[in-house]
């Protein structure tokens, strides 16, 4: 099987992940599209794109493309119009892109007030883990350096709840533009991640922070209840997840316990799952339509 991700290149996001996992899985993939900024293409952990929007290849056709995006464009390969197109939209929490003309969506967020997943051309696939790059952390809970850590883009309601766990005497670490291993490092050197959003999301850094080894401290989700979580300690205000982060902070079996039942939970939840679940719905629409194998 061959597939194109086309996608803006940002240093992570779901077509890299997705990329990653195609190639773990032994299936012949390639990625076009572009920067999304100067920066994305400066940063240390730049994406490469092996082509422009438009590029294809004489020797090599896709069986299946997918748009791995979350900025809304009206898109489809020039080329390779003929083949099926499906989008992975990880961003339909803020954005629906339905008008897209493509034959699947597969969408980030059930429970989403903008877009939730209805009809037959819709597929909810939550986000993953990378399984090579998400691992557990080698020290010690005491051992680490910071209470809280939250790596990410940093808006009002999360500054609320990093000042009051702050204000309450956690050491607490926040930064943005921070990825990969460096990323990995700040996770493993922490006890707690904080998990909380505007739109009460199970966006990546669940699912990485469970396959990290962190205490998850998070906003109530219904998609993560609907995923059957285990491990996540759900919170609705900056005060409940002070109140929980003492809690477990002085008392490190039980916090041990939680973050057991995440790393176990989350197993079923990595990208290669994901990148299996999109094939599937391939093999399953060539299959209802009698194409060859």
């Amino acid at each position: 099987m061959k597939i194109l991700i086309a996608c803006l290149h940002h240093p992570v996001c779901a077509g890299r992940w997705l990329t990653r996992a195609y190639r773990r899985l032994g299936i012949d993939v390639r990625h076009v599209g572009s920067y999304p900024n100067t920066a994305a293409s400066a940063n240390p952990h730049a994406w490469q794109p092996m082509g422009t929007w438009d590029c294809a290849w004489n020797d090599w056709t896709p069986d299946l493309v997918i748009y791995a995006d979350t900025v809304y464009n009206e898109w489809r390969h020039t080329r390779y119009t003929p083949v099926p197109h499906v989008a992975v939209v990880t961003c339909n929490n803020v954005c629906n892109m339905s008008k897209l003309n493509h034959e699947h969506y597969f969408v980030a967020h059930r429970d989403s007030k903008v877009w939730p997943v209805q009809g037959e051309t819709m597929t909810w696939m939550p986000c993953g883990f990378d399984p090579d790059l998400h691992v557990p952390g080698r020290k010690a809970w005491g051992a680490r350096t910071w209470d809280v850590a939250l790596v990410g883009h940093i808006g009002t309601k999360r500054r609320a709840y990093l000042d009051a766990l702050k204000d309450a005497g956690l050491s607490v670490y926040a930064a943005t533009g921070i990825y990969w291993q460096d990323y990995v490092d700040v996770y493993h050197d922490t006890r707690i991640s904080l998990c909380v959003n505007d739109q009460h999301s199970p966006m990546m850094r669940y699912f990485e922070s469970a396959a990290m080894g962190s205490l998850i401290i998070g906003d109530y989700c219904r998609d993560l209840v609907a995923l059957g979580a285990e491990g996540i300690v759900m919170v609705k205000s900056p005060a409940d997840a002070v109140f929980y982060a003492r809690h477990y902070l002085n008392r490190p079996a039980l916090a041990h316990e939680h973050i057991g039942r995440a790393m176990a939970w989350v197993q079923d939840h990595s990208w290669d799952a994901r990148a299996k679940q999109i094939v599937r719905w391939f093999e399953g629409e060539r299959a209802l339509n009698h194409e060859p194998a």
